[in-house]
């Protein structure tokens, strides 16, 4: 109960800024600041109130210049969605909490993270990506690593 507190504390920070005239900021080359994907600050389990403090800097909330880094750049032109949705720390950090957050499967067991693992390369050593109850996959997990760059996500693009 807790943990769907914090990301709808989350969730509602983000909305209640999306509108409050946002300005863009430091450029952020995409892998090579550890900072973007590092979290709130603390250990433990958050606190509501260590949430709403990291949410209520406004630099949370500044739209980011995003960059690729060198061996991408050239696909800079490719990038998908920013004009639409830019990049701000706040979406990163509610990204990176959905991301390994079992509770958005049906049993409660499976996050992004389980097909698509940091450690192992955004994606899985196994041949098929593995479900729920132990559930084979008809196909290797993509690697979601650099998604900004496709719009389509799975192999046949349903999402």
């Amino acid at each position: 109960m807790r943990a769907i507190r914090l990301t709808a504390c989350l969730a509602l920070g983000l909305a209640s800024l999306a509108m409050s005239g946002v300005r863009a900021a430091e450029k952020v080359v995409l892998g090579s600041e550890a900072s973007l994907t590092a979290g709130i600050p603390g250990t433990g389990p958050l606190t509501v109130e260590q949430v709403q403090g990291w949410l209520s800097d406004p630099k949370n909330h500044e739209v980011l210049d995003v960059q690729l880094p060198l061996g991408l750049a050239l696909g800079q032109a490719q990038m998908k969605g920013l004009e639409k949705n830019p990049l701000t720390r706040a979406k990163v950090e509610l990204g990176r909490q959905l991301y390994f957050d079992t509770r958005l499967s049906k049993d409660n067991t499976v996050s992004c993270a389980s097909c698509h693992h940091p450690q192992e390369g955004y994606s899985r050593h196994t041949p098929t990506g593995i479900g729920i109850g132990g559930a084979k996959g008809g196909r290797n997990s993509p690697i979601s690593y650099n998604r900004i760059l496709s719009d389509a996500q799975f192999w046949d693009g349903r999402a």
